[in-house]
């Protein structure tokens, strides 16, 4: 197919699609940060780029309000466990003056 034939093509799937400004280039850019939000790991995505470092990578290594959620969560399960019978105070730990 000649390459304009393959632009044309590409032009209207965009427009029946209702999105502006998407380039071929953008499919690969969604598929790698959707392989990160997967949850694997800045080196499998390296892989999967092909980039030589992992400055290029870091650039589909999204984080999300899910992600950010699900890490607080492991943190107070962490400490919840962590002082399971103490008179540990988080709020007041918290809130202390640190001078």
């Amino acid at each position: 197919m000649p390459r304009n034939s393959l632009r044309d093509a590409w032009k209207e799937a965009v427009v029946v699609a209702g999105l502006e400004n998407f380039r071929v280039h953008d499919l690969r850019h969604v598929g790698l940060s959707l392989v990160a939000e997967a949850g694997a790991s800045e080196k499998v995505v390296q892989q999967r780029a092909g980039h030589a470092s992992a400055t290029s990578t870091r650039r589909y290594m999204h984080t999300n309000a899910r992600q950010h959620a699900e890490a607080v969560e492991k943190v107070d399960a962490l400490v919840a466990r962590l002082t399971q019978g103490s008179r540990f105070n988080a709020a007041k730990i918290a809130n202390r003056d640190p001078r």
